[in-house]
């Protein structure tokens, strides 16, 4: 959706419901190339990036820092959530808020209207089921309701823009990271564990060859690609060992080892000490024997 040259808004999906449908606990920072947007309509949520912690109240639309960010919802919480992309020609996000943007909707509110304004365009027009986060990419939309939708994601768009210049435009600022790191954090992110981390791939997936793509993350980020990567397989790992839901073979062939010799344990009944001591035990394993750089 270009609303000018070399400018690229898209809305990718819409949903509405509890929280506790979607958004799962992890002890690990989330990363996106996609900006993510949510209608706190009941309960709290919790959110943490790593220089700080909030926790809002109902009533409040969030636009959590894209990466390197986690939220918790309280049991009760509901909310509508949008996720799209904004960036420009070269790839670079043309929204990075470094923390949570956190506006407060009251009656009138020109962002409440926008908001339902696009919800009835989407429940009304297009039948979308919102309890599904169904890619708007998968469905065929007649030219004239895809018009009206794009229409209104734009106005929606040009509301959050007025709200973030009434606290002074800081939040949502010029993305500081290469395209090339957004890139390459998402993929990392979302790829499965069971199968190594193909150099080629990660290449092909940020269009920069892997000593520049190194030199950008250790700058940028303040890892290596390696230490971002081998702490994601920690984190799964311990998860998976401590939750108790999994044998330790399950976990060994989860995360892309052919034998679950390399645990000592058979099985993890509930988190205890000889979980994390399985745990510690592999873990110089696994960045011995999965890691390709």
């Amino acid at each position: 959706m270009s609303l000018q040259t070399g400018v690229h808004l898209e809305l990718l999906w819409y949903w509405e419901g509890p929280a506790s449908q979607y958004f799962k606990p992890c002890d690990h920072w989330r990363s996106s190339r996609e900006l993510s947007c949510w209608y706190l309509r009941k309960g709290s949520a919790e959110l943490h990036w790593p220089d700080g912690c909030r926790k809002v109240g109902p009533g409040c639309l969030i636009i959590p820092p894209p990466l390197r960010r986690n939220e918790f919802f309280s049991v009760d919480a509901e909310v509508q959530s949008l996720r799209f992309n904004a960036y420009d020609a070269d790839g670079r996000m043309l929204f990075y808020p470094s923390v949570p943007f956190v506006h407060l909707l009251q009656k009138d509110d020109s962002l409440e209207v926008r908001l339902k304004e696009l919800r009835a365009i989407l429940l009304d027009d297009l039948k979308l089921d919102v309890s599904t986060k169904t890619p708007l990419v998968e469905i065929e939309i007649p030219l004239r309701k895809l018009l009206k939708l794009r229409g209104s994601m734009a106005h929606w768009m040009e509301s959050v823009l007025d709200a973030v210049e009434q606290v002074g435009g800081i939040p949502l600022a010029d993305a500081d990271h290469h395209p090339a790191v957004t890139a390459a954090l998402h993929y990392l992110s979302k790829r499965r564990l069971d199968v190594p981390l193909k150099e080629a791939v990660l290449v092909e997936n940020t269009g920069v060859s892997l000593p520049h793509l190194r030199r950008l993350f250790r700058t940028q980020i303040g890892f290596t690609l390696k230490h971002w990567d081998s702490k994601r397989v920690e984190t799964s790992i311990k998860q998976a060992l401590t939750s108790g839901k999994f044998t330790c073979k399950e976990v060994a062939y989860a995360h892309g080892f052919n034998s679950a010799s390399h645990f000592n344990l058979t099985a993890v009944p509930e988190p205890s000490t000889w979980a994390l001591l399985a745990f510690s035990l592999t873990t110089v394993m696994v960045l011995r024997r999965r890691r390709n750089f």
